[in-house]
């Protein structure tokens, strides 16, 4: 395991950044699926340069997503909305549905939080958020729980640059007479970014999910130990 928790900036999401470079040269250049030798000097005249735009759109893409506070990413992927960790209680003891621990034994040994749940709305995201981050820091570097954070941090960073990507593109295919603009592309960037935003929810729940049952399973252990410990001093 790394120590790194975003070297995924430096593998998968520049491997993703590469990738829409090819999409974008592909629409751009549709006569590549169907090379005709006759017209070699012109189709790669228009590859070098449909590939330079496309480049240019990822690297600004690749900028601008580590230029953008977490704050502004989390904003945009939830669009306002609750985040996992700040229902995290709350969705445990109105709609649990993780088979690793009963919801019985996380109201047993969250009791303390649950006595405290704020009244106020706002201040109960907070509460809790803030509860759960605690929870989590004590486990943060336990492979399981590194891995699910990463693989949410990285699903949550494609999902960004993919909005960036579309906004410098219609940008720059406005701006620049020379630059055909593809509706198809556009449509296929929109399902990336349907897809990235779902995959990005999906492990953010994940990842909460796992701080619980992780801590809850150690809860356990530790009290097995204590009475084993007990049962022979």
């Amino acid at each position: 395991m790394g120590n790194n928790i975003k070297d995924y900036r430096n593998k998968e999401l520049l491997w993703y950044m590469v990738a829409q470079i090819f999409i974008i040269v592909i629409f751009q250049n549709p006569c590549l699926l169907k090379f005709n030798l006759n017209d070699w000097q012109e189709t790669t005249i228009k590859v070098i340069t449909s590939t330079v735009f496309s480049s240019i759109i990822s690297v600004l893409s690749f900028v601008f997503d580590a230029m953008f506070s977490d704050e502004l990413k989390y904003k945009l992927l939830y669009f306002g909305m609750s985040r996992p960790g700040e229902t995290i209680f709350e969705d445990i003891k109105n709609r649990h549905s993780d088979f690793r621990y009963t919801k019985e034994k996380a109201l047993q040994v969250y009791k303390e939080i649950y006595d405290n749940l704020p009244e106020s709305q706002i201040n109960k995201k907070m509460y809790e958020n803030n509860k759960w981050y605690q929870i989590y820091a004590n486990h943060r570097n336990v492979p399981m729980i590194f891995n699910s954070h990463r693989e949410y941090l990285l699903c949550r960073d494609i999902y960004f640059a993919t909005i960036i990507i579309i906004a410098f593109y219609v940008l720059i295919t406005a701006l620049i007479n020379d630059m055909s603009f593809s509706w198809k592309l556009l449509v296929l960037e929109t399902a990336f970014l349907i897809c990235s935003n779902i995959a990005a929810r999906q492990r953010g729940k994940k990842f909460v999910a796992n701080v619980i049952a992780y801590d809850l399973q150690e809860k356990e252990n530790k009290k097995k130990q204590n009475v084993m410990k007990e049962m022979f001093d």
